[in-house]
């Protein structure tokens, strides 16, 4: 439980930082401070000027190019696929449960864990259905067929 809630609080933390830095450093609130009276004036100023750096803004360039490379998205969120796989394993467990329910008399065994290219698809699926991009709908295609 404590691993649980900690992990949350530095998601948490890592957004807040990260909604700091694109509206106030570099989006649309240039320059401009914060709403937040928590926040004093000597750490925001250390904020600005840590993620003024010229180190700073070339690993932003970079990490902004690799996610301009990333045609076909996930929507796993921080569960990743660990947290796919066990959600269609209850998924399949549930299934047998109810088949067994209808028949008694047989014995079934655990389900096989999904593979590779289940969980890439439904890792690109959003909850309507549709796939992320139409990038990830054509290699989904290319799977099936």
């Amino acid at each position: 439980m404590r691993r649980r809630v900690l992990s949350i609080v530095g998601e948490r933390w890592r957004h807040y930082k990260t909604e700091l830095v694109s509206e106030y450093i570099y989006g649309p609130s240039v320059g401009a401070r914060p709403p937040n009276p928590t926040i004093s004036d000597e750490d925001w100023a250390q904020f600005v000027e840590k993620k003024s750096t010229p180190a700073h803004q070339a690993l932003r360039k970079k990490h902004q190019a690799i996610a301009r490379k990333n045609v076909t998205p996930h929507t796993l969120s921080r569960g990743g696929y660990d947290r796919l796989k066990e959600a269609k394993m209850k998924e399949k467990t549930a299934r047998i449960e109810a088949m067994s329910a209808e028949d008694s008399s047989t014995l079934r065994d655990p389900p096989s864990p999904p593979s590779r290219h289940e969980l890439w698809k439904d890792a690109r699926k959003k909850k309507g259905g549709q796939y992320t991009t139409d990038e990830a709908a054509e290699i989904t295609q290319k799977i099936v067929s």
